[in-house]
């Protein structure tokens, strides 16, 4: 399976496939929080998104890169090389916004409101 995977940027039309997998790792649609994060990377499977990683504040209100999977893919590999990616889609946004955290924490703010509104 290792050769088919393709870690990537995340997309609009992945938002549906990405939601799908919080809801399977959260269970409940109607409570879409801040903790969903901002989606930064993605990895698909066949054209099949089967995980992804987002940036989330944690109890420090400092940015950390959050992961998860369809049940059945995670493995220890692909969550390493899928974090090295989305750190360093971070890095430039924190690089866009001079290091300045409440930035981001606008974005995924705005972003979790948009989602409300679209599903």
């Amino acid at each position: 399976m290792d050769g088919q995977l393709k870690i990537r940027n995340v997309y609009l039309s992945d938002l549906h496939f990405i939601r799908s997998i919080y809801n399977e790792a959260n269970g409940n649609a109607d409570a879409l929080t801040e903790a969903f994060g901002l989606p930064l990377a993605l990895v698909d499977c066949q054209k099949q998104v089967i995980g992804y990683a987002s940036v989330v504040f944690n109890s420090s209100n400092e940015p950390e890169i959050k992961q998860l999977f369809k049940k059945g893919f995670e493995q220890k590999e692909i969550g390493e090389t899928m974090n090295k990616y989305a750190e360093k889609v971070l890095r430039s946004m924190l690089e866009d916004n001079g290091q300045n955290y409440s930035g981001i924490r606008r974005y995924i703010e705005r972003f979790v409101d948009w989602l409300r509104w679209c599903v």
